[in-house]
């Protein structure tokens, strides 16, 4: 009960209603193009019954292509994933931590890198969306041809969208990544890979920075503002703590002990002022 209690405060400061929130988009670069996924955290509990999925291709002004997430039920606090693999295989292979979670899959996301997908409600009203309404995405900033777009932690839903709220691969960011091709999963040269979004991070230090984030060469360190000497201790996704230390900004923590993946880091000055930073490990 106290790793439950416990990664649940790490990933989530509820406060307000429950949403789905879209936080990734990707359009897979394996065989016909595939697979494609749209990524959904259900903030809170959420009954999925409530909400459909839509698409709206090219530069069309209508949407279409509607998906029911009825089938996902109701949801806690976690993610559910749409994809589209066509003919193709390909999903639980190239996003095996994306498998493990509830899915479903539906042509709804058979999108090709400068589509919009959005969430509507029972009533039709907008929750999220990705992508401008109306706009072919080629050659803009949100384009994510052979690529993906994630939602940066804290952001969303948001009925009108906002592009400040993503972090964007780039075009062809994804060509040649495929596991076919270099025997490693889409998801590992996904920055973050999927699944690790946070819908709220705390930074009451001031000045607070983490650096390399992700982590390549076995180590990161910290600057604030104040030089006062501080704890930090370091989660896995499981809540299962992997490193309590005390730290000077500056200072380089040891992290070459942990495997490659997802880890929370929490921080406590001197004046007990707390921060929660998602740490990559690469």
């Amino acid at each position: 009960m106290k790793k439950i209690t416990l990664i649940l405060s790490l990933l989530l400061a509820y406060t307000g209603f429950s949403q789905p929130v879209i936080t990734a988009v990707i359009d897979g670069t394996c065989t016909g193009g595939t697979p494609k996924v749209v990524e959904i955290y259900a903030k809170g509990t959420v009954d999925f019954a409530n909400f459909s999925l839509e698409r709206q291709t090219n530069a069309n002004t209508t949407w279409g292509a509607t998906f029911s997430l009825a089938s996902f039920g109701t949801v806690t606090n976690d993610f559910v994933y749409v994809y589209y693999d066509g003919s193709n295989n390909n999903f639980a292979t190239e996003f095996p931590s994306a498998a493990s979670k509830p899915s479903a899959e539906d042509n709804v996301v058979s999108i090709n890198g400068d589509d919009r997908v959005r969430i509507i409600d029972s009533n039709n009203a907008v929750v999220d969306i990705f992508g401008e309404d109306g706009v072919d995405g080629t050659g803009t900033a949100w384009e994510y041809i052979d690529s993906y777009a994630k939602r940066n932690d804290g952001m969303g839903p948001n009925p009108s969208f906002t592009v400040s709220e993503w972090t964007f691969g780039g075009p062809d960011a994804l060509d040649g990544k495929c596991s076919q091709s270099d025997g490693d999963p889409l998801e590992n040269d996904i920055p973050g890979g999927v699944a690790g979004y946070l819908f709220t991070q705390s930074y009451q230090i001031e000045g607070l920075k983490l650096y390399p984030n992700p982590v390549t060469a076995g180590f990161f360190s910290i600057q604030t503002v104040n030089n006062d000497t501080k704890t930090l201790r370091i989660f896995d996704i499981l809540g299962k703590q992997m490193i309590a230390t005390e730290v000077e900004n500056g200072e380089k923590i040891d992290v070459s002990s942990l495997k490659q993946g997802m880890y929370f880091v929490k921080i406590k000055d001197s004046e007990n002022n707390t921060a929660t930073i998602k740490l990559i490990i690469k």
